[in-house]
Parts: C-alpha cells; sequence; structure tokens
C-alpha cells in the first residue's frame, strides 16, 4: 500500500501545476519591488557619500571604490527589471504556454531566460530571489529538463532564445563578483564630479621601471683564452 501512494505522489510531484507557478510568480514579483526599492535607496545613499568625500579633500581612491559598488548595484537593477519582464510575460500567458510559433517568441525568450536566470552562476542572484528555482522548476514539466539544461548552457542558451541583454548583463555581474575592472566606476566618478563641479586630480600612472640588462660574467675559460691570445702576440 505504502509503495503505491509513493507512486501516485511522485506522479503527482512530476505533474505541472499551474498554481504553483502563478503563487510563485506573484511572490517572485512582489520580492522584485522589494529589493529595487533597497537597492535605489543603497545607490542613493552611496551617491551622497560619495559627495562628501569629493568635495573637500577629493580623495580619489575611496571615492573609486564607492563608485565601484554604484555600478555594481545598478548592474543587479538591471538584472532584476529583466527578470520582472520575464516574470510578468509568463504571469501573464501562463494558461496558454506554448513555445512554438513567431506569436510566441516573446514568451519563448520569457521561459528561456528564466531557466537562463535560475542556473546562474551569480550566488547573489539566486539567493535574493529564492523563488527562481521553484519556478524554473514547474517550467521544466511543462517544457522538459532536457530544453532547460540547454537553456542554462552557455553554448546553446542564445539557440533556445534566451535574451543576449540579459546574458550579457549578467555575465557583467559574475565578472564584477570575481573582480572589478575599474571601467564602470571611472565613469561614475567622473559624471558625479561633472554634476557638482568639481574637478579631478589628474591621477599620476605607475611607469614600469626599465629592466637592466644583466652583463653575463665571463667564464675562467674566456679569460684564460684572452690572456693567451695576448701572450702569443
Amino acid at each position: 500500500m505504502s509503495s503505491v501512494l509513493s507512486i501516485f505522489s511522485s506522479f503527482i510531484s512530476n505533474q505541472f501545476s499551474d498554481q504553483k507557478l502563478k503563487t510563485n510568480l506573484r511572490i517572485l514579483l512582489g520580492r522584485i519591488k522589494l529589493l529595487r526599492e533597497k537597492r535605489e535607496s543603497r545607490v542613493n545613499s552611496i551617491e551622497q557619500d560619495l559627495k562628501k568625500v569629493l568635495l573637500p579633500q577629493q580623495h580619489v581612491e575611496v571615492a573609486l571604490k564607492k563608485c565601484d559598488s554604484i555600478a555594481r548595484e545598478r548592474n543587479f537593477l538591471l538584472i532584476l527589471e529583466e527578470i520582472r519582464e520575464f516574470a510578468q510575460v509568463v504571469l501573464e500567458t501562463r494558461g496558454k504556454l506554448e513555445l512554438h510559433g513567431s506569436e510566441n517568441k516573446q514568451l519563448r525568450t520569457a521561459v528561456s531566460s528564466i531557466f537562463y536566470a535560475a542556473g546562474t552562476s551569480s550566488a547573489e542572484l539566486t539567493n535574493d530571489l529564492p523563488e527562481l528555482k521553484p519556478i524554473a522548476n514547474e517550467l521544466a514539466k511543462k517544457f522538459e529538463k532536457e530544453f532547460r539544461l540547454s537553456c542554462e548552457r552557455e553554448k546553446t542558451s542564445e539557440a533556445c532564445g534566451v535574451s543576449k541583454q540579459f546574458m550579457a548583463i549578467v555575465a557583467k555581474k559574475v565578472r564584477k563578483d570575481m573582480k572589478s575592472d575599474g571601467v564602470e566606476a571611472k565613469m561614475v566618478l567622473e559624471k558625479m564630479a561633472k554634476e557638482i563641479g568639481v574637478e579631478l586630480p589628474r591621477v599620476a600612472e605607475k611607469k614600469k621601471k626599465p629592466t637592466k640588462k644583466k652583463k653575463k660574467k665571463k667564464s675562467t675559460r674566456d679569460s684564460s683564452s684572452e690572456a693567451s691570445g695576448g701572450n702569443s702576440s
């Protein structure tokens, strides 16, 4: 009897649930709204601190670190906006989930991009948006696990319909999680300095010292041959 119940429960759990999808999508949209407000507030706070740093003493190095934080936050806000749009599309069309046909291109992009987001290597993204994985799991019941895996792989994701723009934004975030290149931070710094009318000092680039070539020491054989040559003359 217990084995029959386990088989039945397994069968039920593998069935697509529109209600579960709908619930998780709504929770996700609500969470994104709260996260956006929190991140935007953080950006505004950092910008105010940045102005205080720039105005009196122009600590460029400290300002650059703050600008790097602003660039990271703004990039994450872009990711949140993209996911919000994808979730909204799926929520509005979940009653007729069909990825084939040119009229369903928008839905295909939304579904495949959600799969991509759920499988991303960015821990911050999956931790801040825990509903991504349950949504992806539910959609995988509808469109099969093979399609989900193809959407998650870098080599096949674009062919599956994942948004190029979204992939680029996520890739930028993953790179920034590992190491900041400082380019965007400098752009933010220059823009902020211009807005408040502060002239930034030029940061002197460290020049590499030319490496001196070491003179080869003459071997005892060479010196002895020179000496013998001099004696013969």
